[in-house]
């Protein structure tokens, strides 16, 4: 499920991360043609959809986050935002 932003300039995509008590969830964001990577959630317990705001500031998550499944909007500019917009 990943997402290219509106301005094609910047990729997010979600890795999973898996042990004996289950699989985690994260959020990580790169530009596109770079190296470096950047996470911006991470601990999900599950994901479901990604996609970018229309002005490139946040990403749009669907998953549970902090045990609450929905859409969560989360900042793609590094700050630590993780808002619930629509619980499920």
């Amino acid at each position: 499920m990943p997402a290219i932003s509106p301005d094609e300039k910047q990729l997010a995509f979600v890795t999973r991360k898996c042990a004996s008590g289950g699989c985690t969830y994260s959020v990580v964001e790169q530009d596109v043609g770079g190296t470096t990577t950047r996470t911006i959630l991470e601990n999900a317990t599950a994901a479901y959809g990604l996609q970018w705001s229309p002005d490139r500031r946040n990403l749009i998550f669907n998953g549970t986050v902090g045990g609450r499944y929905g859409t969560f909007l989360v900042s793609a500019l590094g700050f630590d935002l993780e808002m619930e917009i629509a619980p499920r």
